[in-house]
């Protein structure tokens, strides 16, 4: 089933040279890209610095908006979606890059779920305390560290919470825009698995950006890779990562971490 299309997605960024210049030089950070998510599939969107990606993923998120090009969810644009606008947001959730910066440093983690679950159910404040409680366990933390706030854990313990706060709206989509980078090596793997779970477990539609291609295709049914706004391939995780067609994607593959 087709959950989020983007066609033609094309975002203009302008870059100025100085606080009080008329002009700056206009780029393209997504340049006419298409992509399809499905329910249950795992897409990989790989690219070095500044190719696009996390342009893209903000825009599927509409946490930006393309300057042209449409994002259908479940065949509507999302601009005319109206009074079902807000069932798009709880069902497309992010998680970032940094864990040390997306949560909230004065909220416990059980404030900062809550919000989002009591704005988008009718559940007790009981019954929102025993789900997070639920979620904790289920990315591998006590239910105890709910009371804690973000400084009191590792990094790897933030990306978790955070991965927590994102299930906790039962979302159909989730963006995990280089969820593994800020952390060391050997969390990386476990956070890997722990998305890989989830993900299968829930029929999440998993979208993971990422400029490593080795990473990607330990997670990803097909995979796209960008450059300088463009997508330059496209295929099964298989077909990319042992028969890439674009130097380009060659030599992501030469510089991939692990092999």
């Amino acid at each position: 089933m087709k959950l989020l299309e983007l066609k033609d997605a094309t975002k203009i960024y302008t870059a100025f040279e100085g606080l009080f210049a008329g002009s700056g030089t206009s780029f393209r950070a997504t340049d006419g890209i298409s992509l399809i998510l499905e329910q249950g599939k795992a897409l990989g969107i790989v690219g070095e610095s500044g190719s696009g990606k996390t342009t893209a993923a903000k825009i599927i998120c509409d946490i930006i908006r393309p300057d042209a090009g449409e994002v259908l969810y479940k065949g509507e644009n999302i601009r005319t979606l109206g009074k079902k606008y807000a069932g798009y947001r709880k069902n497309v959730q992010m998680i970032f890059q940094d864990p040390y910066t997306s949560l909230n440093p004065k909220l416990t983690v059980f404030s900062s779920m809550y919000d989002g679950i009591a704005a988008h159910s009718a559940m007790s404040k009981a019954e929102i305390r025993a789900k997070c409680e639920t979620l904790m366990e289920m990315v591998g933390l006590e239910k105890e560290h709910l009371d804690r706030f973000p400084h009191e854990f590792s990094g790897g313990q933030r990306q978790r919470v955070s991965i927590a706060r994102a299930l906790s709206l039962e979302p159909e989509i989730i963006v995990a825009d280089e969820p593994v980078s800020s952390l060391d090596v050997s969390v990386q793997a476990q956070i890997l698995n722990l998305l890989k779970k989830l993900s299968k477990e829930n029929n999440i539609t998993l979208v993971l950006i990422s400029h490593d291609l080795a990473v990607v295709s330990f997670l990803c049914d097909e995979v796209i890779v960008m450059n300088k706004g463009k997508i330059v391939e496209r295929g099964t995780a298989d077909e990319v990562i042992r028969s890439p067609k674009e130097e380009y994607t060659k030599k992501l593959l030469e510089a991939c971490v692990y092999r």
